[in-house]
């Protein structure tokens, strides 16, 4: 067998990308001398991930980062099996700081096990080593959405504020350092909360103690945005960082969501704090102006679909937490709100938002507007599940078939998958965090009556872009386009947050055994 793994190991083939012009390429040693070296310490590589390129080949492909060392000389790349054994010599590689390398060799399936790099200096000064698995080709959602989660706190986490960055490449500014408004911090938290979740129904010890490490940096991380400026009631999350900032009742309810969630998940009462932190926020957006509903933010004249919608699915999580009939009573008149002031009748699907024709009039008409958008007719559909899984009420039920019914028809096309090699109903809305935010409708209402035709069509999509050029197979981030027919450059926080919890409900309907055939 070791001559085996010898042979597959020597056949490797080292391949290292570097993008550069011809006057940027250079030699380190002829423009450093070992006198000029000074640093006794080097960061370690970035982002390193190992995989086979497909089931049936024995090929392993292994990408990272380099990190931004100016004396940086050598990477070291070690093969090891599950046991630890070291599987032929080590490799060295040329290196050039904050550069993307990738490398390939041949390695058996049977004793396949991590891959481990070392960055070396000038001075021979050697890094922490850096270990990732390495993943066949085939794996769950699960390993999807950590591929992903682990890519996206690496490029995205961090800098002088320690909070999510909106881009990568980042890009300083306009505001504070170019770190993320709260949209896209919550975004990234809701990723974070569900793969947290999902990974504590695996048997994967080290995966589940990874993200519950993660818990309390990043709970302090979206707590800067939380300000009671000027005069205000309540604490509540701004916009941006400061006192003063704006507040707007969607993105404090999505984030009050994941806050229930990690109460629900780990029992820390502190979480169950925060989450009545934006409650108490959310009911002061609550009053009888065009017949109830949730303000979009505060100061504004429009009731919106996304701000109400979601405060009936946080009433019914914190009814479900305490029993509290209040909340259950709230949850209702939200839901039948939406349903009687912002929902199409001919389609089920529900408008953006609703405001009086003269806001200085309050029995003048209203003034709907009529935009249609994933994740509006999402957030109904969970509250509506929810109500028939607390109630037992048929007509709840009938509601949310209705409206998944009619997401479908809406965002779902057909599509031949060549990558597949089958047709296939792939999602034509290209707002990933809108279809995450719909999705847990979909997972929802799936749990009770079992219709997997919406859930796995969203899988297919998945699969279809984790293997398409969706996913950069350097960074492993995804773009909006699905299909794959698009070259990515940038991107945005919120994409990556809503992958990651779409990977991870995926796989935790993987887990409940929902794809099995």
């Amino acid at each position: 067998m070791k001559k085996v793994i010898k042979k597959y190991f020597f056949l490797a083939l080292a391949i290292i990308m570097y993008s550069c012009n011809e006057d940027e390429k250079y030699d380190i040693l002829e423009r450093y001398t070992p006198e000029t070296i000074t640093s006794d310490e080097i960061a370690p590589v970035l982002n390193l991930q190992a995989q086979y390129m497909d089931s049936n080949s024995e090929i392993v492909l292994v990408t990272w980062m380099n990190p931004e060392d100016d004396f940086l000389s050598k990477v070291e790349i070690s093969c090891c099996s599950a046991n630890d054994n070291l599987l032929g010599e080590p490799v060295l590689l040329d290196a050039v700081s904050t550069k993307v390398g990738s490398y390939q060799t041949s390695l058996s399936v049977e004793e396949r096990g991590y891959v481990k790099i070392v960055a070396i200096n000038e001075k021979g000064v050697r890094s922490e080593a850096r270990t990732a698995e390495i993943l066949s080709s085939q794996q769950d959602f699960v390993y999807r959405a950590d591929c992903l989660m682990s890519s996206v706190i690496e490029l995205f986490f961090g800098g002088r504020y320690n909070a999510w960055n909106e881009n990568y490449p980042n890009a300083t500014g306009p505001y504070w350092d170019g770190i993320a408004a709260v949209w896209g911090q919550g975004a990234a938290y809701s990723g974070f909360v569900t793969m947290y979740k999902v990974t504590k129904e695996t048997n994967n010890e080290k995966l589940r103690a990874k993200y519950a490490e993660k818990e309390e940096t990043f709970l302090n991380s979206i707590d800067i945005f939380l300000n009671n400026g000027s005069g205000r009631k309540s604490f509540a999350y701004g916009t941006y960082i400061g006192p003063n900032d704006e507040r707007y009742y969607d993105d404090n309810v999505w984030i009050g969501i994941e806050m229930a969630n990690l109460y629900e998940l780990t029992g820390n009462e502190v979480y169950l704090q925060h989450a009545n932190t934006v409650w108490n926020f959310i009911l002061e957006g609550i009053d009888d102006v065009t017949g109830g509903g949730v303000y979009w933010k505060e100061g504004a004249v429009s009731k919106h679909t996304c701000s109400t919608a979601p405060a009936a699915v946080m009433a019914l999580k914190l009814y479900q937490l305490s029993k509290n009939e209040s909340y259950l009573e709230i949850a209702k008149s939200l839901y039948s709100y939406c349903k009687d002031v912002l929902q199409d009748p001919n389609d089920y699907l529900f408008y953006d938002n609703v405001r009086l024709s003269d806001p200085s009039d309050k029995n003048s008409e209203l003034k709907v507007s009529k935009d249609k958008f994933t994740y509006n007719s999402g957030q109904p559909m969970l509250a509506a599940a929810m109500l028939y899984r607390i109630t037992k009420e048929e007509q709840f039920l009938k509601d949310a078939q209705n409206i998944a019914q009619s997401i479908y028809k809406k965002w779902f096309k057909n599509y031949h998958s060549s990558i597949l090699d089958r047709d296939i109903m792939i999602l034509s809305d290209p707002n990933t965090w809108f279809n995450a935010v719909m999705f847990r409708g979909f997972v929802e209402l799936y749990k009770i009556d079992k219709n997997d035709v919406y859930v796995k069509a969203v899988k297919n999509t998945m699969e279809h872009a984790w293997q398409s050029n969706c996913r950069n197979r350097l960074t492993n981030l995804m773009s909006d386009d699905y299909a794959g027919d698009k070259k990515e450059g940038k991107w945005n926080i919120k994409t990556q947050g809503a992958f990651v919890e779409i990977f991870s409900l995926i796989g935790e309907l993987e887990q409940l055994g929902c794809f099995q055939e």
